[in-house]
Parts: structure tokens; C-alpha cells; sequence
């Protein structure tokens, strides 16, 4: 066998096994032959308002699109929470985007806490009044509504 035909022979062996392994992976990709099972992405809540806690995936992903997560926790015998509880839902309801609540009731008759996060700030806020979660708003959501500049504005 002459020089050449050898070269064309381990071409050919070559180019066989590059499209077979090419075709061997595209099989077992199409088919999971080896069982890796593709991890399920974090989903956004149909409602920006939700009756219980998020997972912490779902809480990054919101932040991570800009968002800011509002978790309020609260008891049924608390009156304060009422009003705290309207004040969050109509900020919530006015910035649909960008804010998402989370009403959690707990056992604690005395717990009343508001914790804001977002990549911008977090604040953890305990008997807040209206104010006090107004202004918490104007340090933590990355899209403040007119109001924040306006609060600035009254303070100098």
C-alpha cells in the first residue's frame, strides 16, 4: 500500500469518527440517556400579592429583574397590622412590576415586621406607621415613584 492510500484511509477512519461521535452526542442529548435531569427556572408569581413565602429562588430572580420583595409578617389578633397590611397592598398594587408582597401570618402576637429587599437596599422595619414604610420605599426600590423626590424636597 502506497504512501497515499494509507493517508486517505486514516482521513476517512477520522472523518468517520468525528461524525460518529458528533451523532453519538446528539443522541443521548435528544434522548437523557444518562438521566441528567435539566433544573426546573424559578417562575414569577402569577400575582404580585401572595399569601405565603416565596423560595429564595423565586426572591432572587425577581430582584435580579429589578424588582423588590416585601415580606410582612404579621398576626390575626394585631390591629396595627390592618393598616400596615392596606398601606403595602395599595403600594404594591400601584407599582405591579416592581413590587411583590408577601403576607405571612405568624403565631407571634407581638411580631410586626416589614422586611424590603432588593439589590439596592434591604430594611427591616418592626411597628412601622405609614411614613416610616413610605420612606423605606424611597430607600429600596430601584425605580422610586415621584413622591421620593418630592419627600426630599420637604425635608431641606
Amino acid at each position: 500500500m502506497d504512501k497515499t492510500a494509507k493517508n486517505r484511509l486514516i482521513a476517512i477512519f477520522f472523518g468517520i469518527l468525528m461524525l460518529g461521535s458528533t451523532a453519538t452526542y446528539a443522541i443521548i442529548q435528544a434522548y437523557n440517556l444518562f438521566g441528567t435531569n435539566a433544573q426546573s427556572t424559578p417562575k414569577l408569581p402569577s400575582s404580585n400579592i401572595v399569601q405565603s413565602q416565596l423560595s429564595n429562588d423565586v426572591e432572587q430572580l425577581i430582584q435580579a429583574n429589578g424588582g423588590t420583595v416585601v415580606q410582612f409578617f404579621y398576626s390575626t389578633s394585631c390591629l396595627d397590622c390592618v393598616k400596615q397590611r392596606n398601606v403595602l397592598e395599595s403600594y404594591a398594587n400601584q407599582n405591579p412590576q416592581q413590587i411583590y408582597l408577601e403576607e405571612i401570618q405568624t403565631q407571634n402576637a407581638v411580631a410586626q415586621n416589614i422586611i424590603m429587599k432588593s439589590y439596592r437596599d434591604t430594611k427591616i422595619l418592626t411597628s412601622a406607621s405609614e411614613s416610616d414604610i413610605q420612606n423605606a420605599f424611597c430607600d429600596v426600590l430601584l425605580n422610586p415613584p415621584a413622591a421620593c423626590a418630592l419627600r426630599n424636597l420637604n425635608t431641606s
